[in-house]
């Protein structure tokens, strides 16, 4: 009939004259059962209140149609407080009762779950209440109704059962926790309850991305734990507890090392970008912008401390582009430790190298300079390892030419030897041979170390150096070898 009338375009018209039919509870029930869904098509009604009271009479023994409540609980018109109550009495008063077994529980609780609003349901079964139910259903670990009392024992720390559990079944499982228990209470007991089939529960829920409760911080707090524990992978982790990032305010700059422990953690924040991860990377940056100095030069031989690594997981990245005043001060207090060997210099890839090839020529010129007139008064003396790293730095920050007769004494000449160093200084003949032309009688010994190289290093750069700096060169036949 509705086909006909929807294909001739006079269903709104008739609709004007069919009147609603009320009914009694027990046929607006069986007639759910055959409509379902479109129910509310067939005007047929039932008193609210008439149809509650029905429900309720059903609990515990008779609630096999208590499916079509799905079908009603979006429905304004209905509510379900006495079936409620009745459910939530039953349960209680089962300790005394006994009205609760095998043939009924689940129903009972498939009933509950559809009409509560609390995500765990208010009322659950005790200890005893459980155990009765799961002793007698344990051996039959493929039924439904086991996977019901499972999910409630899981729920709460215990379970005998040591068999396994196909994915299906996890699922299942996954999908019923929140009835019985908080996610996030359950992602921080599985680290002390060591249940192998509650953590494959986690993991399931994890990655589908099921869960209704959680107190962020007390989870951050535990993130690296938990990710091993439950076997998830940390993009997928952190995927899910962005679900909870509108509760994260309270995770300041004041409060971030607190909950977040071990700093390691921010290896992963660096990788997964969402709105929790970029809160918490900023909020950690806002705080090391406030570590003193001090606390971070007195920890310098620790590469662990908590602040270094920070430092490293985010040095480099767009929470980090800049260097709060701290780390600048810090970076430079680093070269002047290289200069004076109370540091070794870093490698390539070492933190120490990532803070000091963060900083600014505007904030460190001053520093070159400084490290420069160490060399050159004497306080520090300058190795060929310590004039290749300072080297660059000298000449673009370190204004070596105003200082030409003690930058060749203490600076060039020690290390005019060396191979490496030599090949630096010929590398730009024109500016090193004017710091020594610069320096008059200063540059003897230098000019003289050179002539002595030529002697045997029959290089036409070297000569053509040498050359520029008034070196005595080698006979013409020399020269002609070298240019053959």
């Amino acid at each position: 009939m509705k086909i006909f009338l929807k294909e001739n375009n006079i269903e709104d018209v008739i609709d004007g004259y069919i009147c609603d039919m009320e009914t009694d509870a027990g046929t607006f029930v069986s007639y759910l059962c055959e409509a379902e869904h479109d129910y509310s098509a067939y005007k047929l009604k039932v008193n609210p209140e008439k149809l509650d009271k029905y429900f309720a009479q059903q609990v515990p023994d008779k609630l096999s149609k208590s499916h079509v409540l799905e079908y009603l609980i979006k429905d304004k018109t209905y509510s379900f407080e006495k079936t409620i109550e009745k459910i939530e009495s039953t349960i209680k008063q089962d300790k005394q009762l006994k009205q609760l077994d095998i043939e009924n529980f689940k129903i009972v609780f498939d009933t509950y779950k559809i009409l509560s609003k609390e995500k765990p349901l208010t009322v659950q079964l005790d200890g005893n209440q459980r155990n009765k139910i799961w002793n007698a259903l344990s051996t039959n670990p493929s039924s439904e109704i086991f996977l019901e009392i499972l999910s409630i024992q899981l729920a709460d720390g215990v379970s005998y059962y040591a068999g396994t559990l196909n994915s299906e079944q996890i699922e299942k499982i996954a999908n019923n926790m929140d009835y019985y228990a908080n996610y996030g209470d359950l992602l921080i007991n599985s680290l002390s309850w060591n249940n192998n089939i509650l953590n494959q529960v986690l993991k399931c829920m994890t990655e589908k991305q099921l869960g209704n409760n959680m107190e962020i911080e007390k989870v951050l707090s535990k993130f690296l734990e938990i990710k091993a524990k439950i076997n998830i992978a940390e993009d997928v982790f952190l995927k899910q507890l962005n679900r909870w990032s509108t509760y994260i305010a309270p995770i300041n700059k004041d409060t971030i090392q607190t909950i977040i422990r071990d700093a390691s953690f921010f290896h992963s924040s660096v990788a997964t970008q969402n709105e929790l991860t970029n809160h918490l990377n900023t909020k950690i940056i806002e705080a090391l912008a406030d570590v003193p100095v001090d606390t971070l030069y007195k920890n310098k031989k620790d590469l662990n401390y908590y602040w270094f690594v920070v430092i490293n997981s985010l040095v480099g990245t767009n929470f980090l582009v800049k260097l709060p005043s701290n780390l600048i001060d810090f970076g430079k207090r680093l070269l002047r430790d290289i200069a004076s060997e109370n540091c070794s210099i870093p490698g390539s890839n070492d933190l120490y190298s990532k803070i000091i090839d963060k900083l600014e020529k505007r904030d460190t010129t001053s520093c070159i300079k400084d490290i420069r007139n160490d060399f050159c008064n004497g306080k520090y003396e300058i190795t060929t390892a310590i004039f290749k790293y300072f080297i660059h730095k000298f000449e673009t920050q370190g204004d070596l030419p105003s200082r030409s007769s003690d930058v060749v004494r203490k600076i060039i000449e020690p290390v005019i030897n060396d191979p490496d160093c030599l090949k630096i200084l010929i590398s730009k003949p024109k500016y090193y041979a004017e710091i020594i032309i610069g320096a008059g009688d200063d540059a003897t010994g230098t000019i003289k170390k050179i002539e002595e190289i030529l002697k045997v290093e029959k290089n036409t750069e070297l000569m053509e150096f040498g050359e520029k700096i008034g070196v005595n060169m080698l006979d013409h036949e020399n020269k002609l070898k070298v240019k053959k």
